[in-house]
């Protein structure tokens, strides 16, 4: 199906203008007031991590922890890049950190009303600009010193970069689509899974092409991606006695969640420190841990295969937040997050998803792709079952909730008005089914 971009009405660009002011504000007078004084960062989580390592990065030490000298690729590098000139300009004052992250959650406000534009046109547009702005699972992050805002930013780009993809399967837009997939790597590891579950679907079904094109093109993305997190994964090389090609987290992160603590106890599907300290002292090497790690808890696992399928419900649960969501609002607390936010987050969840869900059929009805939306879920559910619950991680699924939200909302004011606000045929950058 052929599409036809319609131009991008004279009121578009000031809404988006308004709602982001508006959210803009509110996250600086909620960062302000909950975090202006706050400057131990030790109990934070990983925002620790990633103001220390700014702030070394800032005074010319390359990924390293200061304490030590040893190297430090805990996390992926994007976020540590981004605070470095904060940490620079304002001796590593976590104020400033926190102000960089309020910014950038700001900026995602825009990139979703783009995302939303592209899915269902302008007006669709302008709400998921302004359900981002409002939303609680945005801006509570922009407050904490972690990777969230940066990741909103790259996760609605990158879904974008797949409209485009499933629109015109072009050379060009596969190694954007690539590239762009390869960049939110960098801010989140587990973003790469859109490769799988975006791009390759996107490719596979692309019926104009043929089958040379398309396996051409899916390389292409491939190589992209790789091209892209190349970079930081050769900067890593001879660091570790391990090679490491995003992160040496994995194995924490595993251990942590597969462990009496989180098998057998109240805190079933979450993770726990304190397994992780089982292990013993760190050494000075990462990926050494790493490994040892990884071997500690697949052998958890298979020695609780019995005890597997309600440790993933539990996840999933803690993730979709229908299971013990007091405690995630309690545990949240440990990464920055007050209780409130915490609450108003699942709250808002739970009452957009039934509008995601049937802006979702409005979209098939209109023959527009689902690809992203679809990778999105996909991505959450697959984290979560392989490593914990937690609600951070539904954060792809946040952006895809926030957007066929306002698709919903925008086609219940067209029948309200009478004026259609999208048709599959116009939408600028809408991307139809593929058809054979």
């Amino acid at each position: 199906m052929s599409t036809q971009a319609e131009p991008t009405p004279r009121w578009f660009r000031p809404a988006v203008a308004a709602v982001t002011a508006v959210g803009f504000i509110w996250r600086l007078a909620y960062t302000l007031v909950t975090k202006r004084n706050d400057t131990n960062l030790f109990d934070e989580g990983d925002a620790f991590f990633y103001s220390i390592v700014s702030g070394n990065l800032a005074h010319g030490h390359w990924f390293t922890v200061p304490f030590d000298g040893r190297a430090a690729a805990d996390h992926p590098p994007l976020t540590v890049l981004v605070l470095a000139p904060a940490s620079k300009l304002f001796e590593n004052s976590v104020l400033a950190q926190r102000l960089t992250m309020t910014v950038i959650g700001t900026v995602a406000i825009v990139v979703i009303a783009l995302l939303g534009k592209a899915v269902a046109g302008p007006v669709a547009g302008v709400l998921a600009g302004a359900f981002a702005a409002a939303n609680p699972n945005f801006w509570m992050n922009d407050a904490v010193v972690m990777s969230e805002a940066v990741s909103t930013v790259l996760i609605a780009a990158l879904m974008i970069a797949g409209l485009r993809l499933a629109r015109a399967p072009t050379v060009g837009r596969a190694a954007a689509a690539g590239a762009m997939c390869g960049l939110t790597v960098l801010a989140r590891a587990e973003m790469g899974l859109f490769l799988p579950f975006m791009i390759l679907p996107i490719l596979l079904l692309a019926g104009e092409l043929s089958a040379r094109q398309r396996v051409g093109r899916i390389v292409l993305a491939g190589v992209m991606t790789l091209v892209v997190v190349a970079p930081w994964t050769l900067s890593m090389q001879g660091r570790y006695d391990k090679p490491v090609f995003v992160s040496t987290n994995d194995g924490t992160t595993l251990l942590g969640a597969n462990c009496p603590e989180v098998y057998d106890t109240a805190s079933i599907g979450s993770w726990s420190i304190d397994c992780v300290e089982h292990l013993g002292p760190r050494t000075l090497d990462a990926s050494n841990d790493a490994s040892k790690q990884r071997h500690l808890a697949f052998e958890y696992i298979k020695a609780h295969e019995g005890r597997l399928p309600l440790v993933l419900v539990a996840r999933e649960g803690r993730t979709f937040g229908y299971w013990r969501p007091d405690q995630l609002a309690y545990l949240n607390q440990g990464e920055g997050r007050p209780k409130w936010a915490s609450w108003a987050g699942l709250v808002t969840f739970w009452v957009l998803t039934p509008f995601a869900v049937y802006g979702a059929v409005l979209l098939r009805r209109r023959r527009v792709t689902l690809a992203p939306f679809v990778a999105a879920l996909a991505t959450v559910v697959l984290v979560s079952a392989i490593f914990y619950g937690i609600p951070r991680f539904r954060l792809p699924l946040d952006v895809a909730v926030t957007v066929l939200s306002a698709v919903t909302v925008a086609e219940l004011l067209s029948r309200r008005t009478g004026v259609r606000t999208a048709s599959p045929s116009t939408v600028e950058g809408a991307a139809s089914l593929p058809t054979t």
